[in-house]
């Protein structure tokens, strides 16, 4: 099954008139990668100054997570990054887009355990002593169909598996699980799993792939929520595969997420 963004949920926060919101798929196997995307929305008719972190990398942006039975925990991430404070101007309309990886929790446990309904909530701090969150959106995870996908499951729920994907690196022995996701995952996880095995030359052509299924944004969302541009800049991978997607990219949003730059709804 091909993830296909198209829920999504938005509340204002604070008095800068931002909105955040948080998009996501009705329902994803285990045995599939999940990525959310996670947008800002400048709604007043003024100009808005917000931290452009909008990605789990460098702590301004959280997902909490309740599962079955009331269980809650926090997406975080494995090794949040050690970057200096950065800004983006929203105009009137304009969004930021990034994309999120809900994987792990902290990158140490299965952020779905179980398959069952779970509800998800972002909060995003866009300046100090502001905090923005999303409505609450539900989703379903299900298990896999088949011994195969539960054999993905399994591997999607090891812990130097989901640090190799988060980390776009090849960690401990993850090695031979990675291969064997990038060739049978679906279209979005093989191309998480050849960033972390290093397949530069196959990488375009999976970005590619993920675009002709599910489209440029899904594609662009998973490689910005472990790339993010604005702190992945000029990283040769990140530039490969906006290369690939700039031909599918009608309406420029997956462009401006790659880059970290603000998009307007009216454009397209």
């Amino acid at each position: 099954m091909n993830q296909t963004l198209d829920r999504t949920d938005s509340k204002e926060g604070g008095t800068s008139g931002l909105t955040l919101s948080l998009l996501v798929p009705e329902r994803v196997p285990l045995d599939e990668v999940l990525v959310a995307v996670a947008t800002l929305t400048n709604s007043s008719d003024r100009s808005v100054v917000t931290s452009a972190r909008l990605n789990l990398l460098e702590g301004d942006l959280d997902v909490l997570v309740t599962g079955p039975g009331g269980s809650r925990t926090n997406a975080g991430w494995p090794w949040p990054a050690d970057s200096g404070a950065r800004q983006v101007s929203l105009g009137p309309g304009q969004s930021l887009m990034g994309g999120v990886l809900l994987l792990s929790a902290a990158g140490v446990a299965p952020l779905f355990p179980t398959a069952g309904h779970y509800d998800l909530v972002a909060e995003f701090r866009p300046s100090r002593g502001e905090l923005l969150r999303s409505e609450t959106v539900p989703i379903e995870r299900m298990e896999p169909a088949d011994e195969a996908d539960r054999k993905r499951r399994r591997a999607l729920d090891n812990v130097e598996v989901a640090q190799s994907l988060a980390s776009s690196s090849c960690l401990g022995v993850a090695g031979e699980l990675l291969s064997d996701l990038e060739r049978h995952g679906s279209p979005a996880t093989r191309l998480l799993a050849a960033l972390a095995v290093g397949d530069t030359a196959g990488i375009g052509k999976l970005a590619a792939e993920v675009s002709g299924q599910a489209g440029p944004v899904a594609a662009a969302a998973a490689v910005s929520a472990i790339l993010p541009g604005g702190l992945a800049s000029g990283d040769e991978r990140l530039e490969t595969i906006a290369s690939v997607l700039a031909a599918f990219d009608d309406d420029g949003r997956a462009t401006a997420m790659l880059r970290a730059e603000p998009w307007l709804l009216s454009q397209n």
